[in-house]
């Protein structure tokens, strides 16, 4: 179990406040919920209602940190509009079902629900568990951020999730009581799990939202915000490790690697310093990059050995033609394949823009003749519309390039798209390099390749009011805690 230790004795109000209350059952109402109904009714339209409302989120904590409260509860905000994440979503599920007067039958769970990435990643999701059927029975978990709605069973791993599907009361009134869906198979999630009633929910949100709540709230890391500029993804966090407060950008363009540059912040006599560092790597784990090839600091660069898997093999495979462009699988310096690449992407934009056309007519058509069949043309036009958008893009990118680096990112997708077709002839594939092989001056040279490419988003975030607004509530979070360590000395 995670230790909570000084915020549960943290001293605050016990209660959530009317405006706080208010709030969620003015948003209940505003999906055309009767609060009126008995309270099965109303929690099956709640279920209904949340997943269909909170779809649209953008998930991070940009605007908790504008606003300076860290854990904001509905009165605070407009989820119409504004970036919330886990801990948010969860802590407002649970006021909603407290504000419908279930505070003594309900449970906020936080547990890890990113096993994909490692079972050792942080605590740090939020359920909201209705023990509907007593204290003592299976509960019922509501998670509409990830669309988790069914029972749960603990076990010492964890806990089994049986999922449900829509089957309403109406329906099947046998199968809604068990709310199972007989072809739905239990999962077994290993995590550790805390359990919070809602006293210890609300202390946490007022030690959270006080200074040293800045500490423990950062520990584990957190998105600030995603940025899609494609091809290019950008995913911007921070993290606090021990005093020091850690900011990151990881950035994606469909390449085989991603780039992550990171500045460490640290106060010390009133004077704040900073030192950066960056990564090439392979995988991210939560904010922190993972299998990582190599990195740089002021002291210097430092080849990594990678794990062994598909990915790590084409990025030694690729790094070797940057070292030997003579290699015959190498696309390096070879300027006819590269403008085929282009040339084939203007192909493709043609070809899906003549479906499109057509699927326009066959639509028109069909709405003559059956609603469903015009809704699933719609669907695949607009797929289609979206192909030719993300292409568009590429292709834009592309041409803003640099000779250099223009050359650069095409040959990469080209060695890519070959490697993904089994074409690259690869002698005595590896994950590593070999000990009389020097790939260092090369590791350098793409890393600042890599750095080129991001660069100007990378300085626009350090030089933003939310990275202003996060040095000053760190700078508060070390003065208060330096404080209290110096009153218990």
């Amino acid at each position: 179990m995670l230790a909570i230790d000084r915020e549960l004795f943290f001293d605050a109000p016990l209660n959530f406040s009317e405006e706080s209350l208010t709030a969620a059952k003015s948003l209940v109402a505003s999906w055309h919920i009767d609060i009126n109904l008995n309270i099965e009714d109303i929690l099956e339209e709640v279920e209904c209602a949340l997943p269909n409302n909170l779809a649209h989120i953008s998930y991070g904590v940009e605007d908790a940190i504008n606003s300076g409260v860290r854990l904001r509860l509905l009165d605070q905000i407009d989820i119409r509009k504004e970036k919330l994440n886990c801990a948010e979503v969860g802590l407002n599920v649970f006021l909603i079902y407290c504000a419908l007067g279930l505070e003594n039958q309900i449970r906020l769970m936080r547990f890890n629900d990113n096993q994909r990435v490692s079972r050792r990643a942080p605590i740090d999701h939020f359920a909201v568990l209705n023990y509907d059927q007593g204290l003592e029975s299976s509960p019922w978990i509501v998670d509409p951020l990830i669309h988790k709605f069914g029972r749960i069973v603990f076990s010492e791993e964890g806990f089994v999730y049986h999922s449900t599907n829509s089957i309403n009361r109406s329906e099947d009134p046998d199968r809604f009581k068990e709310r199972l869906h007989p072809e739905d198979k239990p999962r077994l999630l290993k995590t550790e799990t805390i359990l919070l009633t809602k006293d210890e929910v609300i202390r946490h949100i007022h030690f959270i939202n006080s200074p040293l709540g800045f500490l423990r709230y950062y520990e584990d890391g957190q998105r600030i915000k995603s940025e899609e500029l494609h091809p290019q993804l950008l995913e911007y966090t921070v993290k606090v490790s021990g005093e020091s407060l850690i900011l990151k950008v990881t950035c994606f363009d469909k390449s085989a690697d991603s780039f992550t540059f990171q500045r460490t912040y640290n106060l010390e006599d009133c004077i704040l310093a900073f030192q950066d560092k960056i990564f090439v790597h392979t995988q991210l784990n939560w904010v922190d990059p993972a299998h990582v090839l190599y990195s740089e600091s002021q002291e210097g660069g430092r080849v990594h050995n990678l794990n062994k898997s598909r990915r790590s093999i084409f990025m030694i495979a690729y790094l070797r033609a940057l070292m030997n462009p003579a290699d015959p699988n190498s696309c390096f310096f070879d300027a006819d394949k590269q403008q085929d690449y282009i040339d084939s992407l203007i192909r493709a934009i043609s070809e899906i823009k003549d479906k499109i056309v057509f699927l326009t007519k066959k639509y028109d058509k069909a709405l003559t003749k059956s609603f469903f069949q015009a809704v699933k043309v719609e669907d695949e036009k607009n797929s289609c519309e979206y192909a030719v958008k993300k292409i568009e893009d590429n292709l834009a990118y592309i041409r803003t390039l640099s000779p250099e680096s223009r050359r650069m990112y095409v040959s990469g997708q080209l060695m890519l798209e070959k490697f993904r077709k089994n074409e690259l002839q690869l002698q005595n594939p590896s994950h590593q390099f070999r000990s009389d092989e020097t790939p260092l001056p090369v590791l350098k040279d793409y890393a600042q390749y890599r750095h080129s490419l991001f660069k100007d988003r990378i300085d626009s975030f350090f030089s933003s009011e939310v990275v202003s607004k996060l040095l000053e509530q760190h700078k508060e979070a070390l003065n208060m805690k330096r404080y209290a360590d110096s009153v218990v000395l």
